[in-house]
This record gives C-alpha cells, sequence and structure tokens, in this order.
C-alpha cells in the first residue's frame, strides 16, 4: 500500500509518499503527479521519499522518469537518499529493489 499526500505551498508542490512502491502504487503515484503537473504547472513539484519502506524496479523507473523531468526527490531516510543518489548520478539504469 501507498499513501500520497499532496502539500501546496506558495512555490513549491510536494507529494509525500508513505509505504511501498511497487506494483499498483506505481500507476497511482505517476497518475498523481501527472495532475499535479497538470494543474500546478507554474510550481516545481517535489516527491518526499522518507517513509518509503521498499521500491520495486517500476518505481526505480518512474522515479529516475521524475527526476530526469525535473522533479525533485527527497528523502531524510539513509535507504531512500541512496537510491535517490543512484538515480541522479548513476548512468545505468537501476535494476536493485531496496526495501523489504
Amino acid at each position: 500500500m501507498l499513501r500520497i499526500t499532496l502539500t501546496k505551498a506558495a512555490h513549491l508542490i510536494t507529494l509525500k509518499l508513505d509505504g511501498r512502491l511497487s506494483g499498483p502504487w506505481v500507476d497511482e503515484l505517476r497518475k498523481a503527479w501527472d495532475a499535479a503537473r497538470d494543474r500546478y504547472s507554474e510550481r516545481p513539484i517535489e516527491i518526499d521519499l522518507t517513509e518509503v519502506t521498499f521500491v520495486g524496479p517500476d518505481g526505480l523507473e518512474l522515479l529516475r522518469t521524475m527526476s530526469d523531468e525535473g522533479t525533485e526527490l527527497r528523502s531524510t531516510s539513509l535507504m531512500t537518499k541512496f537510491m535517490i543518489g543512484r538515480i541522479q548520478h548513476d548512468d545505468t539504469k537501476p535494476t536493485t529493489v531496496l526495501g523489504g
């Protein structure tokens, strides 16, 4: 299960994720991200991954796409900080499943 909470600020839209990013939840995140980009196109979007407990390969691919398209990925969790660094700085396709 994945909970997605949208927070609006004058200068930023944040999608805070809580739970597992895999399977059908990847499509739900994609829909929420697309809707936020359409509705708040004048503001940057940030994805807060601090409370994510698991990321499957399909979730990694979506996060890479988001990062490539300018969405900021953020976390205070060591696991997801490692994943963000790998997505943003590694030219190879991420295939590691993180979490459990």
